[in-house]
């Protein structure tokens, strides 16, 4: 990731649409209509204080237009490079994703001779292949759409909202139509990013909070949304959380904890806690400890897949960290573990050690009322900033009330999907100040009532994911 990434003020994409969203809605308290420019095609009400809309915007392209092709890769870095390229050329460039690849383009250039002219300046840049013009009609890179987008708007007062991960565990995957089926929920969305392949599919790849307890650390200070209740009340939190743990030895030598819950590196110290698994299913090598009521009661060196206690947890640490500083673990020596969560950003009354439940994925999107378009923070690169997917946010008015989105994508004769700008646009002109972009492309999902609401996008059907977040009613005071 180039360098300099942060500094430089990137043209705006999806200008038309941005523009035209933005400001175009002044959203009330509890407002759940459209925005200016959309249709809502379903409008009801899911449980006293939760409404559900299925917006549409944008019509089929009826003309053809002109494109030139630049380059194309699997590789997000790669990709990456033309996109500053095309840009340091003087065009605006525009990501198509599709069947694992990304294509950067110079689009809807008015005729023939226009688009020859184009590629002449673009063949300089020295891509592998040279630009190539096409004749593009209905696809996602359409200015036109055409969109449809989902979106749950829910009183704070009236909802507890939790996370969830699949199968009640800390890896393993479902849709969220049976995580939700499973526990009676209002309504849900997917959650955060996680593991697509590996013998741990479905592990949360970045911060995930279950009934108060961190199952998932942060992941490169990617955009978190928290919530906990306060006064009857969701209170809703967005950041970018650090986490710090470190195990006390009896002896007062320390141990830094590098996760919870997930695959140990050779160099990290690692806490296996019930929700993982029956055994830590660590490769031989390392020491671990099992540790009951705060005392060490096992010590297994070099073998590694200790079995995990019901009542304790195991602390598991690297061959290439187990001698580090002359450090030993004993059985019967008393073992504490101090750890947290921290906002980078202003955390008042420290709100992320109270969050009983968090998911993870990022960027953040809206920040007190301001767009954020920051994506490389997070080490989010620009291809998947740009391109149109599937998408799915949760973002909160000034008032607190809840939005939960899902726009569908990557079926040109329905919904193009969104980039991360339009999305952005589309979550201020339905009033949330504070926003945060979740898991999106086949994993886009909403439920409400047992029912799947949005359109899978992988030809297979609803994926299975790692988590989501579920809206149930508040409890009883």
């Amino acid at each position: 990731m180039r360098p300099d990434m942060g500094e430089r003020a990137l043209p705006r994409i999806g200008t038309l649409l941005v523009c035209m969203l933005a400001g175009a809605f002044a959203a009330s308290a509890t407002d759940a209509q459209a925005p200016v420019g959309w249709t809502a095609s379903v409008d009801r009400e899911v449980a006293p204080g939760v409404r559900y809309l299925e917006l549409e915007r944008g019509e089929v392209a009826d003309a053809p237009r002109w494109d030139v092709v630049v380059a194309s890769s699997s590789k997000q870095s790669a990709a990456d490079g033309w996109v500053w390229r095309v840009l340091a050329a003087g065009f605006e460039p525009t990501v198509l994703y599709g069947s694992g690849r990304y294509e950067i383009r110079v689009i809807g250039l008015a005729d023939r001779a226009s688009a020859e002219r184009t590629r002449t300046r673009l063949s300089e840049l020295g891509a592998p292949e040279p630009p190539k013009i096409v004749e593009s009609a209905q696809d996602i890179a359409n200015p036109g759409g055409p969109w449809v987008a989902h979106l749950l708007v829910a009183d704070p007062g009236a909802v507890e909202v939790r996370a969830l991960h699949a199968r009640d565990a800390t890896f393993g995957q479902e849709t969220t139509t049976s995580i939700a089926r499973r526990h009676g929920a209002l309504a849900a969305i997917n959650g955060g990013f996680y593991l697509p392949e590996d013998d741990l599919a479905g592990d949360s790849a970045g911060t995930l909070v279950v009934a108060g307890r961190l199952l998932s650390e942060p992941d490169r200070g990617r955009g978190t949304v928290g919530f906990y209740r306060e006064e009857g009340r969701v209170r809703t939190i967005f950041g970018r959380p650090t986490w710090s743990a470190i195990a006390t030895l009896a002896s007062g030598d320390q141990i830094a904890i590098d996760g919870i819950d997930r695959r140990r590196r050779r160099d990290e110290a690692i806490v296996y806690t019930p929700e993982f698994h029956r055994r830590t299913l660590t490769e031989p090598g390392g020491v671990e400890a099992t540790v009951v009521g705060g005392r060490i009661v096992a010590v297994r060196d070099g073998l590694g897949g200790s079995e995990i206690p019901a009542d304790g947890f195991v602390l598991s640490v690297g061959p290439a960290r187990s001698g580090e500083d002359g450090i030993e673990l004993r059985v019967g020596e008393s073992v504490s573990i101090e750890s947290g969560l921290a906002s980078r950003r202003d955390d008042p009354g420290e709100a992320w050690s109270r969050a009983e439940s968090a998911v993870s994925a990022g960027p953040l999107l809206l920040a007190g009322g301001e767009p954020v378009g920051r994506p490389e923070l997070e080490a989010i690169s620009q291809v998947f900033s740009r391109a149109r997917h599937p998408r799915t946010a949760v973002g909160v008015r000034a008032d607190g009330t809840l939005l939960l989105l899902a726009v569908e994508g990557r079926r040109p004769e329905r919904s193009v999907g969104m980039s991360l700008e339009e999305l952005t646009a589309l979550l201020e002109a339905l009033g949330a100040v504070d926003a945060v972009n979740l898991d999106g492309g086949g994993s886009t999902a909403m439920v409400v009532r047992d029912e799947l609401v949005t359109t899978p996008s992988d030809a297979r059907g609803e994926r299975e994911n790692g988590d989501a977040l579920l809206l149930f009613p508040a409890p009883e005071p």
